[in-house]
Order: C-alpha cells, then sequence, then structure tokens
C-alpha cells in the first residue's frame, strides 16, 4: 500500500514522529532492508590531506577535486595529489571548486579568498629550461578587507566570464582592474550567514545561488531574489530554510534543499511573478538534518544528511548508513561524476565511492537464508525465486522474504528448476525428481516422483521446459519427458556413466542433452538421437550448460574449454566457434550463460560474470571489484524486466545492463610530468595532451616521462600502451606502469605517444604526445665538421706548400751544384786535357817518358770531365724525364761506337715525354746502358749493336744487342773479376736491384742480349 501526497499532507497531523515512522515503513515510502551496496572508502592513508570532505568537483579533464579542511586533492583514480598554503593557497579549508570559461580551476577557500590554478608555462620550443623550483601552483585573491568577505562559500561564472562569489560579508562579483588583474565588488549585502551554500549554472546565462534567506537569481549581470518556501527555527539558531543544495531537475525545475526538507522550485515565467515551491516527500528522523543533494541519470536524488544517506526515486526513499558500508553517516557533500558513480564526502570517513547503481547485491544482511545462492527463477507471474542452502527466498521490489516450509532434504543445484504451462513447479533435487501443485511455491502439495512414474533413480540433475511446455527430466539413469498426463516417457537409458547434468533446446525444437561428468553431448531431434564429436571450434563435449539466444544461437559452456556457439544448431553437422580466455574470457569453466534485451552474451565462471559484446567480440568483466557480491558465480539468468541475476557463492547480485555506461568510452590520457637529467620539464599542473618540441643538448639524453589515464567507469585499473617513433618500431603491450625511463638517447629527433586501454581494450582515442630533439655533441655537429674540414684542408695544404718549398729549394740546390761543378771543375778538368795535349805537341820527338806521363794525364783529365759530366746530368732536375735519358745514351753510343766504326741504332717510342723518373733512376739506367756499351766494344769484337726503349705494361724495357761472339755468362754468385764476367755484371744486376727491376742476359756465338725491366709509375704533366 502506498500513500497518496494529500493522504502523506494528513499523516503529521495525525501521528507523532515515532508513529509517523511506523506508518511511513508499513506503507513501504522507507525501505526496510536497503540492498547492501558496493562503498570504496578513500582516507588520510590513501593520500587525501583531511578526512572532512567539504565539496567534491569534476573538471573537464576528468579528474575528481576534494576540498578539505587541510587542503585541496586531486585524484586521478590512482593516486591522489595535494595542494596548501605552500603551493600558493592563502588558506587550507576548501569550500567550493569550479571552472572558468576558459577551463582554468578556482577554488573558494574559508578566509584566503579564492585562488586559480596557474597552468601556463613557458614555451618549450627553443631550448629546455627547468621547471623553477619555487614556483607558486596557485595565485589568490582576496575579495574584500573584511576577513568575512574571504570565506568564499559559492561561486559560479556566467557567460561574460565575470566570477560570482557568496560570502560571509555578502555576494561579490569580479571585475577588471586597470592593470589587468582582478578585483571584486559588492553586489549585495547581507548580514546573516548560512552554514551552508549552494550554486548551479541553469543554462542560458541563469546563475542560481542558495543562502540563508532563499534563492539568488543571476540574469545577464542582473540580481533577483527569490523568497524561500518556508521559514521555521532549528536548534542552530538558524532557520531550516537555508539553503544548502540546488540542483537540476526535470522539466527546467530546480531541486533545492535545506536543513529540514527537499523541495522543487519552478523558476518564474516572468519578472515580478514569484516562484512556485513544492516539498517532496521526504521522511527525516529525530534530529536528522539535510547537508547535500546530488541527482544522477537514473532519476535518482541523492540527499546526504547527518544520519546516512538517503536514495529518493519513485516516491520510495532508501536510508544507507555506515551499517550497509559507508565510512561515516554524516554526509557532508555528494557529486555524481560523468561516469555515473557517485562521490561522498563525509564529515570524519573520507571519501566513500558508490560505483555506478547498475549491481546490486543481496546477502544474509538483507534477509537471505543462506548466503550460497545455487539458482534463480522466474515464475509464470513474475515472481522472482532465489535458491540456496537448505533455504528459499522470494526478491520483490528491491527486498527480501524468506519463504517458510522448505523441505531440509530438498538440495537444489543450478538448472534444476522448472514451471510448466499449468504452473506447477518440476525440481531435480539430490534425491530424485519432485513435482509440486502451483502457481505458488507450496511444498505442503507435492511429491517425490519414483517408479510407479515412470522415473527411475534416486538422483534427479536437471528439469527443463520446452518451447511446447513439456517438461523434460534427467537422473544418474536415464532422461525422460512427461506428457500432457504428467506420465514420465523414457527418452535415453543411461549405459555409461556420464549422465545429463543439463537440458535446453534450440529454436527448431531441438532438445540439447549436456552432461559436466564426462563427453556425452547429444542432441534429440525428431524422434532420434545424435551424438557429437568433438570438433575445432567444439574442443571437448564435456559440458555445464547450455543457451540459445535470441538469434537462435546455441551456446555450449564447457568444462576446462571455455564456451563453444554454434549459429545453426539444426544442421546435420554443426560447426563451432570457440571462445576461451585465450580471446579475453576470465576463466575456462562456463557454468551458467544468459543474454541481454541488447543482444550481449553472459558467462558465469569462477572468477565473476563475462559479457560478451557479439558484434565487437568485446568482452568485459564483472568483479567483486566492480560490485559483485561474489567473484564465484554460480548461475546467472535474465527475468522479464531485463534484469541480469548473477548467483554466487557470497550472495546475489541484480545487474541492470541499461544502466551501464558504453563500454566503448576511450579513457583520456595525459602526460603528468617530464623529466630530463633530474629537472622537471614545465607541464600544466593538471598535465597535457601535446608538447611542443623540446630541443635538448647531447648530455641531455636521460628522460623519465610519467602519465595518467582517466577512466573512472571500472575498477579495474587502466593499462597503457607507448611507442618512441625513432626507436620503437610499434606499440609496446599493455602493462599497469605508469612511467618510462630513457636513458642514454642517441642524438636523434623523437616522437613519444602513450594512450590508455581499458579492461574492455578501448584506447584513447588520441595519444598524449611529446617531441623532443637531443643536439648531437658539438664535435658531431655540421659546422663543427665544416671547420675540422677547413682546418684538416688548411693543413693539408699547408704541409704540401710547404712540401714544395722543399722540393724547389732542393732542385735550385742541385741546379747550383750542377752549375758549379761544370763550370768550376768541368771547366778546370777541361782545361787540364787542353793543356796536355798542348804540352804533348810541343814536346814531340822528345824521349818517350815525358810524352807518355802527359799522355795519362790527359786520358785522366778527359775522364774525370766525362764522369764529372754524367754526374752533373744526373742531379740536373731539368733532365728529370726518359728523354734526358735517351739523349745522353744518344750521345754516349755516337762519341764511343762512332769512334770504334761499331755501326749502332736506337729505337725509342714515338711519345715518351710525359715519363718522368728521378735523379736516382736515371742514373743506373744510363749506367746499366752505358756499361753494356762498354762492354760490348771492349769485349764482344762487334760490328753493330741494337739499342731499344719501350714502354710496356706500365714498366720500362730496355735492350741492348750486339752481334760479338759472346761469352759464358756465370751464375750470379760466382761472377768474378775476369774478362768474361767479373765486377762488370754484378754491377749491372745491382743497380737493376735498386730500380726495382730485373736484369736477364743471353749470349752465343751470334751475339749478346742484355735485357732490363724496370717497373714505371705513370705521370701525366
Amino acid at each position: 500500500m502506498k500513500l497518496s501526497r494529500a493522504q502523506l499532507a494528513t499523516v503529521p497531523a495525525l501521528l507523532g514522529a515515532g508513529e509517523l515512522l511506523i506508518a511511513l515503513l508499513i506503507c513501504g515510502v522507507i525501505e526496510v532492508f536497503p540492498q547492501r551496496l558496493a562503498f570504496r572508502h578513500y582516507d588520510v592513508p590513501d593520500g587525501l590531506p583531511s578526512s572532512r570532505v567539504n565539496v567534491i568537483y569534476q573538471d573537464s579533464k576528468n579528474y575528481i577535486w576534494f576540498g578539505t579542511v587541510e587542503g585541496l586533492s586531486r585524484f586521478d583514480g590512482l593516486r591522489f595529489t595535494n595542494y596548501d598554503t605552500r603551493d600558493g593557497l592563502d588558506h587550507s579549508q576548501i569550500n567550493t571548486i569550479i571552472e572558468d570559461k576558459q577551463g582554468r580551476l578556482w577554488v573558494g577557500t574559508n578566509g584566503g579568498g579564492v585562488a586559480r590554478l596557474v597552468e601556463e608555462t613557458q614555451a618549450v620550443s627553443d631550448r629546455f629550461k627547468p621547471q623553477p623550483k619555487d614556483r607558486k601552483k596557485f595565485k589568490s585573491y582576496r575579495i574584500g578587507d573584511p576577513d568575512e568577505s574571504n570565506r568564499v562559500n559559492a561561486m559560479l561564472f556566467d557567460d561574460k566570464n565575470t566570477l560570482w562569489c557568496a560570502t560571509d560579508a555578502g555576494f561579490f562579483r569580479s571585475v577588471e582592474a586597470a592593470n589587468g588583474d582582478l578585483k571584486f565588488e559588492l553586489a549585495m549585502p547581507y548580514h546573516y550567514v548560512a552554514a551552508k551554500m549552494a550554486a548551479v549554472d541553469y543554462g542560458q546565462g541563469h546563475l542560481w545561488f542558495g543562502y540563508f534567506d532563499g534563492l539568488i537569481e543571476v540574469v545577464d549581470g542582473h540580481i533577483i531574489k527569490h523568497a524561500p518556501p518556508e521559514k521555521s527555527p532549528t536548534p542552530y539558531g538558524s532557520n531550516s530554510d537555508d539553503v544548502n543544495g540546488i540542483v537540476l531537475g526535470s522539466d527546467g525545475r530546480l531541486i533545492v534543499s535545506s536543513i529540514k526538507g527537499v523541495f522543487e522550485f519552478a523558476p518564474p515565467a516572468k519578472a515580478g511573478i514569484e516562484g512556485e515551491w513544492r516539498r517532496l516527500p521526504i521522511v527525516l528522523t529525530q534530529g536528522q538534518d539535510i547537508l547535500s543533494i546530488s541527482s544522477d541519470h537514473k532519476d535518482s536524488l541523492w540527499i546526504g544528511t547527518n544520519k546516512g544517506l538517503i536514495r529518493y526515486r519513485n516516491a520510495q526513499q532508501t536510508v544507507y548508513t555506515a551499517a550497509q558500508g559507508l565510512s561515516d553517516s554524516f554526509i557532508h557533500t555528494l557529486k555524481n561524476d560523468r561516469n555515473g558513480n557517485l562521490w561522498i564526502g563525509t564529515w570524519s570517513g573520507g571519501v566513500c565511492k558508490l560505483a555506478n547503481q547498475a549491481i546490486l547485491n543481496f546477502t544474509t544482511a538483507e534477509g537471505l537464508p543462506n548466503q550460497n545462492v545455487k539458482t534463480v527463477v522466474e515464475s509464470l507471474d513474475r515472481r522472482i525465486y532465489a535458491i540456496v542452502d537448505n533455504g528459499l527466498a522470494e526478491l520483490m521490489n528491491g527486498k527480501v522474504f524468506p519463504i517458510f516450509g522448505w523441505p531440509s532434504d530438498l538440495q537444489l543445484e543450478r538448472g534444476t528448476i522448472a514451471q510448466d504451462n499449468k504452473g506447477d513447479w518440476w525440481m531435480a533435487a539430490h534425491d530424485g525428481l519432485y513435482h509440486y501443485k502451483g502457481p505458488a511455491l507450496d511444498f505442503q502439495h507435492g511429491r517425490r516422483l519414483g517408479l510407479g512414474d515412470g522415473v527411475s533413480g534416486r538422483i534427479g540433475l536437471a528439469v527443463y521446459r520446452d518451447s511446447s511446455g513439456t517438461i523434460w527430466a534427467s537422473t544418474e539413469d536415464a532422461v525422460c519427458r512427461f506428457d500432457k498426463a504428467q506420465e514420465a516417457r523414457l527418452i535415453l537409458q543411461y549405459s555409461n556413466r556420464n549422465p545429463t547434468t543439463f537440458i535446453t533446446g534450440d529454436q527448431s525444437g531441438d532438445v540439447w542433452l549436456m552432461s559436466s561428468f564426462g563427453p556425452n553431448l547429444r542432441r534429440w531431434s525428431h524422434g532420434k538421437m545424435l551424438l557429437l564429436e568433438p570438433t575445432e571450434g567444439l574442443p571437448t563435449t564435456r559440458s555445464y550448460a547450455g543457451f540459445v539466444d535470441s538469434r537462435g544461437w546455441l551456446w555450449i559452456g564447457l568444462h576446462q574449454k571455455g564456451v563453444s556457439v554454434t549459429t545453426d544448431p539444426s544442421a546435420d553437422h554443426p560447426t563451432f566457434t570457440n571462445y576461451s580466455t585465450d580471446q579475453g574470457l576470465s576463466g575456462n569453466n562456463v557454468r551458467a550463460i544468459t543474454q541481454d534485451d541488447s543482444g550481449r552474451v553472459y558467462f558465469a565462471t569462477g572468477r565473476g560474470l563475462d559479457q560478451l559484446d557479439v558484434a565487437t567480440a568485446r568482452i568485459r568483466h564483472f568483479t567483486s571489484a566492480d560490485g559483485l557480491v561474489g567473484d564465484v558465480v554460480n548461475y546467472c539468468t535474465k527475468d522479464s524486466q531485463g534484469y541480469i541475476w548473477v548467483s554466487t557463492s557470497k550472495g546475489l547480485s541484480r545487474l541492470d545492463p541499461r544502466a551501464l555506461h558504453a563500454a566503448d568510452e576511450p579513457p583520456s590520457i595525459f602526460l603528468s610530468h617530464v623529466q630530463v637529467e633530474g629537472q622537471d620539464l614545465p607541464i600544466p599542473e593538471r598535465g597535457a595532451l601535446k608538447i611542443p618540441q623540446a630541443i635538448l643538448s647531447a648530455s641531455q639524453n636521460n628522460m623519465l616521462i610519467e602519465y595518467v589515464g582517466l577512466d573512472f567507469q571500472s575498477n579495474e585499473p587502466l593499462r597503457y600502451q607507448h611507442k618512441l617513433e625513432g626507436a620503437d618500431p610499434d606499440w609496446r603491450t599493455p602493462t599497469e606502469q605508469r612511467s618510462i625511463n630513457y636513458a642514454r638517447l642517441t642524438p636523434a629527433s623523437y616522437r613519444f605517444m602513450v594512450r590508455a586501454v581499458n579492461e574492455e581494450g578501448v584506447v584513447s582515442s588520441e595519444p598524449a604526445v611529446i617531441e623532443f630533439r637531443i643536439l648531437p655533441p658539438i664535435w658531431q655537429r655540421w659546422w663543427f665538421l665544416s671547420i675540422i674540414a677547413v682546418l684538416v684542408g688548411l693543413i693539408i695544404y699547408a704541409i704540401h706548400r710547404n712540401r714544395v718549398a722543399r722540393l724547389l729549394e732542393l732542385e735550385r740546390v742541385r741546379t747550383r751544384i750542377a752549375s758549379d761543378l761544370h763550370d768550376d771543375i768541368g771547366s778546370s778538368l777541361s782545361r787540364m786535357a787542353i793543356l796536355s795535349e798542348v804540352a804533348k805537341q810541343r814536346m814531340t820527338g822528345m824521349e818517350n817518358q815525358p810524352i807518355s806521363i802527359l799522355t795519362d794525364i790527359a786520358e785522366s783529365a778527359r775522364g774525370a770531365a766525362d764522369s764529372m759530366s754524367d754526374i752533373v746530368w744526373a742531379i740536373d732536375p731539368r733532365r728529370d724525364d726518359l728523354s734526358s735519358v735517351v739523349f745522353r745514351v744518344r750521345q754516349f753510343a755516337s762519341d764511343l761506337l762512332g769512334s770504334k766504326g761499331i755501326s749502332w741504332h736506337l729505337q725509342v717510342p714515338a711519345e715518351f715525354d710525359w715519363v718522368k723518373l728521378n735523379p736516382e733512376q736515371r742514373r743506373h739506367i744510363f749506367l746499366i746502358f752505358k756499361e753494356a756499351i762498354i762492354n760490348s766494344v771492349r769485349h764482344a769484337a762487334c760490328n753493330s749493336v741494337m739499342l731499344e726503349l719501350r714502354i710496356l705494361d706500365n714498366q720500362i724495357v730496355g735492350e741492348i744487342r750486339d752481334d760479338g761472339h759472346g761469352f759464358v755468362i756465370p751464375p750470379p754468385d760466382q761472377c768474378s773479376g775476369n774478362g768474361t764476367g767479373g765486377h762488370g755484371l754484378e754491377n749491372l744486376r745491382a743497380r737493376a736491384a735498386r730500380l726495382g727491376g730485373h736484369l736477364s742476359f743471353e749470349s752465343s756465338s751470334a751475339g749478346t742480349s742484355i735485357r732490363l725491366v724496370v717497373p714505371l709509375k705513370r705521370t701525366m704533366t
């Protein structure tokens, strides 16, 4: 029974407070046994600066901010970052938090005015400059001179980015000073101060503030006051209409809370008309005060009081206190985030997070007879029953009602209860099959079926109602079905030890028989039984459960092999696809299967509940960390209202798939900290998605990069993938590590990218990026290498120039020596020869002895002159070519051979001026030819001599041939000084060796041939 609004209005006048509470409990306005909620607690040991939280705010980047009495805290889902007066705040107690139209964060303090988070950073495009160590993270602004004006309780920015502040000294607005700084002016004074103030941005340029005397509306810079709904004294000495909470309701209404009530306020349609107030039927106990309100996406109103948390929805309220898992029953502030989570700030218990209320839990504390829930079944009249160990309970309107009279020996497992079309109940229990009259579960009118009913076997294993309403049942001995007369007809008698433990049917009318004891998967089709064998997509036929979804696909939960599905179960040989832990399942023992109204399939495992989105192949896990009452799931099923019921070993959970946020909503990602050689790179305090290129020196090649992903959809931690372009060929394997350290990077240009990955495998829509370039060391830079190249060139040029200078100097010395030898010594020797000849001529007729002496002098002088001429020719730098050798040989042959009457011929190449020789080469070649010519004249008795010089294969080849009588050529080691060989041949061989060549001899009675081969280095002139 529920009271109408008119009836509720008359109740307070008829009953006292205690009687009113009892009446409301009976009428169902207050829920007696609230479901136990999965609260997550955060307090000082987790990183909060204080256990008393005044305000909670979610910024545009998805960070959650907590304003406490001991400072400000930023939460990224894993870590708290705290700020206090050391960071630029003028006061540690934070009363309110807001962002302006530019996305900058502002906080209102309880004595230090307002403060803005400083996130402007220096450009990083030129050279790396470390973050100043003493940089203040907040810039504070005082509202006014009185201390009361700097106690800011609520604030909002309008469309013109003007800041409006409700303080203890009045209502202020910001104005820009002449120097560009921020100042404030009093917009509306008031003398009384509310215990707590509130504000909400209504949109369309409207701001609403609540204070002790009602509501303040700000429209285009104009202030409009609206009277409160009612006034009455309170124990605090203030008024019960002090507005401490405002949220936006449906149809453009405001939901306003005061200490003693919650109201709907319809703003006036035009100026001069008062708005309409309506009190909501929120029931408060004696001494219970309202402190804050919030609303979620499911039209639930959450009310924080000093005696617990109230959830108000559909005219029903549920109270949660420390008994239901709250860390503190004194609720100071509330905030619903964008992912549907409720954040609860308490007076002394820190923060509680209530995850998106897609899951409600029921345990023995809520009335279950036993926490080990075996199975859940929905009756034809849409009643939900939970079967537990030795008990039964009905769940109705979110409450648990134990059903008494359950037989103590009636033990049921999953999938062992069904209701036929008549409403009768069939159960497979540990001691046989049972049949109870319906439609209600009445254990006084039932019986155990035996051999007389056509049922054999002492243990019942499974029951199933097919599409025609026929009941199928199995025992450890057989499978049978019951006709309209409820008589059993035998379908299968077992001949092995693998009895049927689960029965289901497909859309074609075929019935599938499954066994968890062994490989015994069968299909009953048109009176025939088919035994299936394992295939590629069906790795085993040992199975726990089966399910046919809305598409007609058959899913089979397997033993240690996950789950297999066939899209055509009626085919002669169905083909299957398998899903296991390799594809992302949390466990390979799938005990039950069901489907929600959106077509997503659910699997009960020993490690939680898995959800498979068939369209995207994404698998989502639900465990106790996500709100399930337990992780060992026995059974799951969907009821007619679309809820998924999950039976676990620790209680029962109800999952509302419609309340789940889209699993493919990507997590955000930011670079939170970059450190180069121990010095911080300037990054905005809340992180950055992209950082301009940083230019680093060669020694700045050690880099620490930290990043953070924000996603409050799940309690599972995010994983991160990163890639360093320039070093990594592809994305690294996702890990939970939130930092990476690069040491000793080589000089190059790099681009670091990181993205967050949630538990469904969805990655950030855009990776966070930082680009940086490490310059090479000075000795590797182009300008340094260019300078070195120029210096090396200058050095080489200087060396070359010095060498050329020395060669020129040497050449001048050689020229001077040659000239001196020729001019002085040569002329003197020639003069001696001439004088000797003159003396000889004058002394002709005298005795022979003087004449002989003079003759010897003349010959010696001529020989010395010739030798001197050879020396001069050898060192003269003007003769450093082969043509000079040819000329000298020609001159010598002409003088010697011509004087002896021996014919001779010299054959040389047409062009040989390009062949350059050093003095040593010229001298030895000439002397070899000279010695050979002299030998031919002295020893060969020849009539002709043939001389030849030619260039062959980069070698100088010279030959001297005569037509004399020849001689015997001794080996080189037996040369002596006789006329046949002696020192002449030895000297020739020695000279050829000094030239790096070799000398060969051929001699016969027809003459002698000497062949000289000298390697030549070609030099072009």
